[in-house]
């Protein structure tokens, strides 16, 4: 085997061949313990589309925050210690209509914050 092909293998095998390890939290509301669990690349992906109007991501247009924290509640909140998820796409309406100061937000919160962009979320540059 080749030394680039052997490069590549061990960098595949540390990301696309590695374990999938997703960050949760238990989150409590109201006395209930609800576990946030962090997105797929794809549901990440599908919250922020939910935002923004026609589905479309365009810079400048700023999302409807309550869609995001709504559509991030029903993708990342399970049933703690299950893949059980909490809520589903049925859900949405009666979601929508919660108030604002509710479970909604205090969950929804903390599962957007999975995917909102941070400081601590960029990569840092390797010394040489």
């Amino acid at each position: 085997m080749s030394k680039p092909e052997n490069l590549r293998d061990k960098l595949r095998a540390k990301t696309v061949g590695s374990k999938k390890t997703f960050r949760s939290k238990i989150v409590e509301f109201d006395g209930v313990d609800f576990e946030i669990r962090e997105p797929t690349v794809a549901d990440a992906h599908e919250i922020l589309r939910k935002g923004y109007p026609d589905g479309k991501i365009e810079k400048g247009v700023l999302p409807n925050t309550g869609e995001l924290h709504v559509w991030a509640l029903i993708l990342c909140t399970y049933v703690p210690g299950t893949e059980e998820k909490v809520y589903e796409v049925g859900d949405l309406e009666s979601l929508k209509a919660a108030p604002a100061s509710s479970f909604v937000t205090t969950l929804g919160s903390a599962a957007y914050a999975y995917i909102a962009p941070t400081k601590k979320s960029e990569p840092s540059p390797k010394k040489k």
